[in-house]
């Protein structure tokens, strides 16, 4: 879920959207690129993880992951 809330939803939204979609792992995406869209994943995750089931997964620049 894009976390930026410049030009998407923010932190808090998509908190929101994880609680009415009920996934098993969210990925924060579209954030920290540029000023305007600075946000903190590892507060998403904290925030998430305290408040729904999902687990979040961070998925640094240039990493890659298999789903």
């Amino acid at each position: 879920l894009p976390i930026g809330d410049n030009f998407t939803m923010g932190p808090e939204e998509a908190l929101e959207a994880v609680k009415m979609l009920k996934p098993n792992v969210v990925i924060p995406i579209h954030y920290d690129t540029w000023p305007p869209i600075a946000q903190s994943p590892q507060d998403f995750k904290i925030e998430v993880e305290k408040n729904c089931d999902a687990k979040v997964l961070i998925v640094d620049f240039n990493e890659s992951i298999e789903i």
